[in-house]
């Protein structure tokens, strides 16, 4: 199993990728859904929101309207809201890049594990990707599949939380929209469900390049959108460090991941866009589980 940078530092959390590992489908499908059960609970949290005033605004359009927009799956990058998602350990023996056989590669079976696998960063050191990710639209067509590695910890990024960076050096993600992924780590963990907790949820940005989605704290701290064009590297090179000195191999001056595994929080860095919210659940359970989601996210009883 892959344990590359699972160590953390006392501003950083750790990276454990069996709170990663298996299906996850968007949010958006507890929004959309015409099961009768998870229809009634939307109601009851609507009902819910509207009696209290500080709340009323959010469902002035509905309530499901409300999260429709702030869980989107979409950017201006990517129109194809994203359906499901594949989570697998990098570099995966089963001999195709999809993570699937025979060239199938619609969502209908876990893609392979195995050890680490290298990717070179910016900076020239060869650094370990931690996690793979497929990418699947709504009619489980396979979007893309990267091996991505940890770049740096946001101390403050999806709801004030430290947020992982992650990044593929695959040349083929040149101009993909998932070529830099910002996630928060897996709440509760994944094996929380089987010992009777919640279904697992994170939050996620992506686009294609880092500056689409954070502000470094040189620019001015300018406000975006994520996905809006603007593709500005924000990938540092790392100079030569003096003896005794960390190696830097890859994130921001002040976030860094280094040779011994560990991830460094920058402080400096914020979100262009701290509204959007997509959104990923264990896709596991039962439509009662996901109706316990939605009235935790309200506070219903």
């Amino acid at each position: 199993m892959n344990t590359a940078n699972t160590l953390g530092t006392p501003d950083a959390p750790a990276f454990d990728i069996a709170d990663w590992l298996g299906d996850w489908e968007s949010f958006e499908h507890y929004i959309d859904s015409d099961d009768t059960a998870i229809q009634q609970t939307w109601e009851a949290a609507e009902r819910a929101v509207l009696a209290n005033p500080r709340m009323a605004p959010m469902a002035a359009h509905g309530i499901r309207t409300f999260w429709s927009m702030a869980c989107t799956t979409t950017s201006p990058e990517n129109i194809i809201h994203i359906g499901w998602w594949r989570v697998s350990e990098p570099d995966g023996t089963d001999g195709d890049v999809n993570g699937t056989t025979g060239g199938d590669t619609t969502n209908t079976s876990s893609g392979g594990t195995s050890d680490n696998a290298d990717t070179a960063t910016a900076a020239g050191v060869t650094a370990s990707a931690v996690i793979r990710i497929e990418w699947f639209a709504e009619d489980n067509t396979s979007l893309d599949v990267y091996d991505y590695r940890l770049d740096h910890v946001i101390a403050h990024g999806l709801e004030g939380s430290p947020t992982f960076v992650f990044t593929t050096d695959d040349p083929n993600a040149e101009d993909s929209p998932f070529r830099w992924l910002l996630a928060i780590a897996p709440l509760p963990s994944r094996k929380a469900f089987a010992e009777g907790g919640l279904l697992s949820h994170l939050h996620f940005q992506y686009a294609n390049d880092l500056h689409t989605l954070v502000s470094s704290g040189t620019d001015g701290g300018k406000e975006g959108q994520a996905g809006s064009g603007e593709h500005r590297s924000n990938r540092n090179e790392s100079a030569g460090n003096r003896p005794g000195e960390d190696t830097v191999i890859g994130g921001e001056p002040d976030a860094n991941v280094h040779t011994d595994g560990t991830a460094s929080a920058s402080a400096t860095e914020t979100l262009r866009n701290p509204r959007w919210y997509a959104t990923m659940c264990a896709d596991e359970g039962t439509a009662e589980d996901r109706c316990t989601i939605i009235r935790a996210l309200h506070h219903l009883q």
